[in-house]
């Protein structure tokens, strides 16, 4: 799991998961946004259950709309999950 905070609500998580009908992991990537005055987390999906080449252009076009520049991603924290 690869998690990248944009600010103070907003994340950006990348999961990975090995699926049985695929023969290599498989990644979601999500922006998941809390707001501590309402219930629930608000999700916008970008890939669902794609392959990492898809996941990386996908996270590279977002950091280019977002502006952000490679070397900033040094503060991001990565989780490993498996079991």
């Amino acid at each position: 799991m690869f998690i990248r905070d944009l600010g103070k609500y907003t994340t950006l998580i990348i999961e990975g998961k090995r699926l049985p009908k695929y023969s290599e992991y498989r990644y979601d990537f999500y922006k998941a946004t809390y707001h501590p005055r309402q219930k629930g987390t608000k999700v916008k999906v970008y890939v669902k259950e794609a392959s990492a080449y898809k996941v990386i252009k996908k996270v590279k076009g977002f950091m280019d709309y977002i502006g952000l520049k490679p070397e900033e991603t040094e503060k991001n924290e990565v989780h490993d999950t498996q079991e």
